[in-house]
C-alpha cells in the first residue's frame, strides 16, 4: 500500500491556520471583554469547521483500488475497473475516477503529481482496465496526465543530479 507522502504536512498546516484563527478570535474577543463560555464554544466550533475544510482527503492506493479518506468520508474506486476517467486542469486541477461497482473518487491532480510511485500503482490498474475494455471515456485525459507527471518526474530527476 502506498499512502500520500505530503498529507501529513498539510495535516500540519491546516491545524496551525486553524489554531492561528482560533488565538486570534480569543484574544480580539476578550480585549474587546466579550469573551463568554458561548462565544468560546462558537469561536472553537468556527475553528473545528475551518480545520475540516482545510485538511484534505488522504489518499492511499494499492493493486487495483485508489482511496480518498476524508475527515468525515471515504470513498474508493477499483482501478482495475475504472469505467471513466476525468481530468480538470486549471487553477483547481482534479481527477475524477469512476469504477463499474458505482465507485466515485475526486483526487487532486497534485496528488498524483507529487507522489510518483503512487500514480504508478494508478497507472497499473488503469492499465488493466484498459485491457478489459472497461474504460469508456476518460483514456485521452489519462494519457495527458502520464505525459505531465512523467516531465515533471524526469525534470525533479534532472535538477536534483545537477544537471537541470
Amino acid at each position: 500500500m502506498v499512502h500520500e507522502r505530503h498529507w501529513s504536512r498539510e495535516l500540519r498546516y491546516g491545524a496551525a491556520w486553524s489554531a492561528l484563527v482560533l488565538e486570534l478570535l480569543f484574544v480580539t474577543d476578550a480585549g474587546m471583554g466579550g469573551l463568554s463560555p458561548v462565544r468560546a464554544a462558537l469561536w472553537t466550533g468556527l475553528s473545528t469547521l475551518l480545520l475540516v475544510v482545510l485538511v484534505p482527503a488522504r489518499v492511499s492506493v494499492g493493486e487495483g483500488w485508489i482511496a480518498a479518506h476524508g475527515i468525515l468520508s471515504r470513498t474508493s474506486v477499483r482501478t482495475d475497473r475504472l469505467v471513466a476517467a476525468e481530468w480538470a486542469d486549471g487553477v483547481s486541477s482534479r481527477v475524477l475516477l469512476c469504477d463499474d461497482a458505482g465507485g466515485r473518487v475526486d483526487i487532486a491532480a497534485r496528488v498524483l503529481t507529487g507522489n510518483p510511485l503512487l500514480w504508478h500503482t494508478v497507472e497499473e490498474g488503469v492499465r488493466h482496465s484498459c485491457a478489459r475494455g472497461t474504460l469508456r471515456t476518460g483514456n485521452d485525459d489519462l494519457r495527458r496526465l502520464t505525459r505531465c507527471i512523467d516531465t515533471d518526474t524526469a525534470c525533479g530527476v534532472l535538477q536534483a543530479s545537477g544537471l537541470g
